[in-house]
């Protein structure tokens, strides 16, 4: 036998392994010998020829020829390094045990086999073919051996399109690198084929590139070869693209064609065409004229019933309204706007236009509404109701507050007290609305005055609304006197505190005054001492004193000829004031006793000078009226329309602008005021330059209107009609309203490409398309006429939108087609909305994750895992399946297995997942074989067997036989 050494007792069972696969043919393993016993090896095999046996270190392994197969001769073994041969130190080899391998003809060994491979070549061609690309044979020393080939070389055979190329990997295999030029011609002249990262891709043509497959001529942008993608690509008689196919001509095609005079109108299509298109007679026109080859409207002055005319040139909203008694079939068609029903007449009323009936005014007045201001009248009720009709018969605009008056009629309040327009009725006790500075306003009158005579006997007004006793009648308290003070037992004007003063003089009862000399009823002085008649005891004079000098009065002050309480210096006061003798008070209101105020002022009873009215003044607060109006003070605030305070002969009291001026250009425009305090407005038909010189409050196109006219193409300067508004006449386009358009007669627009519109027939191309004036029909799928930068141009909806809804959930693409929605069918990524095409359908994401998919059922279109135990793409290995959480599940142990990378533990042994590589001598996982019996656990081979040929001659695996387990034993 052959015998080999191993050196390191550690690597015994590597050994055993790279033997048992390297030992075939006549021979097999005996054992390995080492010093201490034998180390067994698992070895299911034999050795293979032309590799001998040899002293490998400090053991042996010994081989076992077969005598049966000794001069069977060998299959000539692999060019490489063979072992000794014949120094063996088991003694020479039978027959050369193989020779030196690569360097030997075959050996002498005879029936031990050929060895390595034949040498004695002179050149690589003396050498076996190696039978691939990527391995070349070679020559060297006259030996032959083998070469491969370097990484990337391309071998002959290669597929073509496949996007890749075969090369040799540099290891003696066969590969394969992507290859993006190898692209795979599809044979569609509408699709672009190229390669991706190595793999194939075709992308659909640009729509409108030139094709011929299928009969077609021009590619749609999705891949498609078809007849035609617009008008343009069709030609007579089929002049027509409609779903990519070219068609007859027809009266709706949007194009002129066949016998018509205009786009599908007149010829074969009938009297069809709108004014403004072209014909060749008169039934060709809709509204059946045809002039000098060009459909005209109905006109309001061709003096017959056409068009929507209810009657001669009137009525059905295109011409003017009809008078009374014309022909009419709804209440717009009239002038008043009342109609008697279809096949009607025009009912006479206040809307007419018209002054008849029990009218005052032109639709006003009588029966009708009130008359504006300035309109005849011949009582309140024949004007507005901010008018009333003044005694000359016209309707004079209601007066502000403050304002004089004679009847309630009068005032816009409806309140005309003390002769003013009032805020209120103001008819309580004490109350009146034409106090000095504030006309207009109920207020209560000023305490101690009555001016009318409303409170009993000698009771005066309180200030309050209410009626106490005046000044010098007897009372018990402060509460019974207007004034609120009750001195002496009667009421007085004032407190009347003071030494040596009294209410109650004889004479002078009701205001206080100093005690007359000698006397002192209230026993104020000391001892005997009586009072002075100056308001003091003793000599010294009392305030209210007569006095020259200061040192008179006890007060040291002798001011205004009495003895004072202050110095008293200040401008409009004084100590001589009647009822307050002796104290410093501010002069009344309106007085100046002292001329102590400049020029023509006086003092407003609070110590302060102020302008009287008809003086200069910048604002109120100079006036004494506290009113400041056309720059002098006035008795009134004086803001009424048409109302002045510097009137020529009434400076300074706020009176009616003069019929014909108007001062302060208070009136609109041209207009003036009446003398009535109102501006006379214009009739319609008047020139004017803003609304408010119109009675009918518009001024349009320049005159006075009889309503706003704000209706497209309408005017109110028409001749015929001027003051009435009218449409615009056909063709005609004064005021530059239709956009490079004009008005067709009936109150609207023929306009331009781009314009909005409801129908055609306003549109000069004949296509109205999304609410705008088209260049086309504009039919096509993911082709709208509104698209922003390119409105009144049939164009491509631009991708990622579809505002139509034309593609059933998806988008357009922008060229005019479109894309799919999530969960369609799809060959491209191209082709939908998500740009991921996965499974066959549009998918939300790329879904490029392991036991992932887009197309399972129930959630077709969205990237989801793939269910526990299947795997539809075959994305895990062997016998693994997917375990629903997007991974592939591994065999647990014990699981039958195919290869290690199945099983979760990482060793597939004897075809089941094992808890180890279980690869020593007389060790399987396969549970039928082993003395543990589990299947996925290593154990010792049962004891007799040898399932895996490991043990040599009629040896078997032994137990307890052996000193351990898990060896073999004869």
């Amino acid at each position: 036998m052959l015998v080999g050494f191993k050196d390191d007792v550690a690597q015994l069972s590597v050994a055993a392994l790279d033997l048992k696969r390297a030992v075939t043919g006549p021979f097999h393993l005996v054992s390995w010998i080492a010093v201490g016993g034998f180390y067994g090896s698992k070895v299911h095999g034999v050795l293979e020829p032309g590799v001998g046996s040899g002293v490998v270190g400090g053991c042996q392994a010994i081989l076992q020829f077969d005598e049966d197969k000794l001069n069977t001769g060998g299959s000539g073994g692999s060019a490489g390094d063979g072992g000794s041969g014949a120094t063996s130190t088991t003694g020479t080899a039978p027959n050369g045990g193989g020779g030196s391998g690569a360097s030997s003809t075959g050996g002498s060994g005879g029936s031990g086999g050929t060895g390595g491979m034949m040498g004695n070549c002179d050149g690589p061609e003396d050498c076996p073919d190696t039978g691939s690309e990527c391995i070349t044979a070679t020559c060297e020393g006259g030996t032959c051996g083998t070469q491969n080939v370097a990484a990337g070389t391309a071998i002959t055979n290669q597929t073509d399109g496949d996007c890749k190329t075969t090369v040799c990997d540099g290891n003696g295999a066969v590969t394969t690198e992507d290859d993006d030029a190898d692209a795979l011609d599809d044979g569609n002249d509408c699709t672009l084929d190229t390669c991706n990262a190595g793999m194939p891709e075709s992308t659909p043509a640009v729509d409108g590139t030139t094709c011929n497959d299928n009969g077609g001529a021009v590619c749609d942008g999705l891949g498609a070869c078809v007849e035609c993608l617009t008008d343009a690509n069709c030609a007579a008689p089929t002049p027509k693209c409609t779903m990519n196919t070219c068609v007859s001509a027809s009266c709706g095609d949007g194009v002129k064609n066949g016998t018509e005079t205009d786009i599908d109108c007149g010829g074969a299509c009938g009297a069809t065409c709108v004014p403004g298109k072209t014909c060749g007679a008169n039934q060709d026109c809709a509204e059946g004229v045809c002039n000098a080859g060009i459909c005209a409207p109905p006109t309001c002055t061709d003096a017959v019933e056409n068009g929507s005319e209810t009657d001669v040139d009137c009525g059905g909203g295109a011409c003017n309204k009809c008078g009374p008694n014309k022909g009419c079939d709804a209440n717009t068609d009239c002038a008043g706007n009342q109609c008697t029903g279809v096949g009607g007449t025009c009912v006479p009323n206040c809307l007419d236009g018209v002054k008849n009936g029990a009218e005052t005014g032109v639709d006003c007045g009588g029966t009708c509404g009130g008359c504006m201001v300035g309109g005849p009248c011949t009582q309140d009720t024949d004007c507005v109701s901010t008018a009333f009709c003044d005694v000359n018969g016209t309707c004079s605009a209601k007066k502000p507050n403050g304002t004089g008056c004679v009847g309630n009629n009068q005032c816009s309040s409806a309140f005309c007290t003390d002769g003013v327009c009032c805020n209120t009725m103001c008819s309580g006790t004490c109350q009146a609305c034409n106090q000095p500075g504030q006309a207009g306003t109920c207020l209560p009158i000023a305490a101690g005055q009555d001016p009318i005579d409303e409170c009993a006997g000698t009771q005066v007004c309180d200030g309050t609304g209410g009626c106490k006793k005046g000044n010098g009648s007897a009372c018990a308290g402060a509460s019974e006197c207007a004034t609120g003070q009750c001195v002496d037992g009667v009421c007085c004007n004032s407190s009347c505190v003071g030494t040596c003063i009294a209410c109650n003089v004889a004479g002078l009862a009701g205001t206080c005054t100093n005690v007359p000399n000698g006397t002192d009823p209230q026993n104020e002085c000391p001892g005997t001492v009586n009072c002075n008649g100056s308001g003091a005891c003793g000599s010294l004079l009392g305030n209210g004193s007569v006095c020259t000098v200061g040192n008179e009065c006890q007060s040291g002050n002798c001011i205004d000829g009495v003895c004072c309480n202050s110095t008293c210096t200040q401008s409009c006061q004084a100590c001589n004031i009647a009822g307050s003798l002796g104290t410093c008070t501010n002069i009344a209101s309106g007085q100046d006793p002292s001329n102590e105020c400049s020029g023509t002022q006086v003092c407003n009873g609070s110590g302060v000078c102020k302008k009287v009215n008809a003086d200069a003044c910048a604002n109120g607060s100079e006036c004494l009226s506290a009113n400041c109006a056309d720059g002098l003070c006035c008795n009134t605030a004086c803001s009424g329309t048409c109302q002045a305070c510097n009137i020529t002969g009434s400076l300074g009291t706020c009176s009616n602008v003069p019929n014909g001026q108007d001062p302060s250009s208070e009136c609109p425009g041209g207009t003036s005021c009446n003398g009535a305090a109102a501006c006379t407005l214009f009739t319609n038909g008047t020139a004017c330059t803003i609304n408010g010189e119109c009675s009918s409050g518009a001024c349009v196109d320049g005159v006075c209107c009889n309503n706003t006219c704000n209706g497209t193409c309408q005017a109110c300067n028409i001749t015929g009609s001027v003051g009435t508004c009218t449409n615009v006449p056909s063709n005609q386009d004064p005021a530059n309203e239709c956009a490079g358009g004009e008005c067709n007669g009936a109150a609207a627009c023929e306009v331009a490409n781009g314009a909005a519109c409801s129908t055609a027939t306003q549109c000069q191309s004949g296509f109205c398309t999304d609410g705008v004036c088209c260049s086309s029909a504009c039919g096509a799928t993911c082709q709208a006429c509104n698209i922003a930068g390119s409105v009144g141009t049939c164009g491509n909806i631009p991708a990622n939108t579809d505002p139509g809804n034309e593609c059933a959930g998806g988008e357009c693409n922008g060229s005019g087609a479109c894309e799919v929605a999530n969960g369609g069918t799809c060959t491209l990524s191209s082709q939908c909305i998500s740009g991921n095409c996965v499974d066959g359908v549009c998918c939300d994401t790329a879904c490029t994750g392991t036991c992932m998919a887009c197309d399972l059922t129930g959630s077709v279109g969205v990237c989801k895992n793939v269910p526990s135990g299947s795997d539809p793409d075959a994305e895990c290995s062997g016998a693994t399946t997917c375990n629903g959480l997007g991974a592939c599940a591994l065999l647990g142990q014990g699981s039958a297995c195919s290869s290690s990378s199945e099983c979760a533990t990482g060793f597939c042994a004897d075809g089941y997942c094992c808890n180890s590589s279980c690869t020593g001598l007389c060790k399987t996982c396969d549970g039928n074989l082993s003395e543990g019996g589990v299947n996925g656990t290593c154990s010792d081979v049962i004891l007799g067997l040898d399932p895996y040929n490991e043990c040599s001659g009629t040896s078997v695996c032994c137990l307890n036989v052996c000193k351990s387990a898990g060896q073999c034993a004869l």
